[in-house]
């Protein structure tokens, strides 16, 4: 749950920002980028209710069930850091994804 008066890290946008994309991410599309384990809490920390949330919600207007999730969770981080290396090609690039954070 986030506290009161806390917003969520500036970093972690790109999962909110993937979790709008259209169209259903299939895990299999992503085998090949995930020869490495990662652990959930690693990446989301005191903020992993909330990414959670937004991924259940997603699975459910998506007319997946709970038990996609941890495949969903996978498959919408490796198609948000790919949508994210499209976007960065060079330092300008990450000082304008930092500006727009900032408005």
């Amino acid at each position: 749950m986030v506290e009161r008066g806390k917003q969520i890290p500036r970093g972690h946008e790109f999962f909110p920002d993937e979790i709008r994309e259209a169209g259903i991410p299939n895990p299999d599309d992503y085998k090949e980028y995930s020869e490495r384990e990662f652990n959930r809490f690693t990446l989301t920390g005191q903020w992993d209710s909330l990414f959670i949330a937004l991924l259940k919600e997603r699975c459910h207007n998506d007319g997946l069930s709970n038990e996609d999730l941890e495949d969903q969770f996978k498959a919408h981080i490796n198609r948000g850091v790919l949508l994210l290396g499209q976007r960065v090609k060079n330092i300008e690039d990450i000082n304008r994804l930092v500006q727009d954070l900032k408005e």
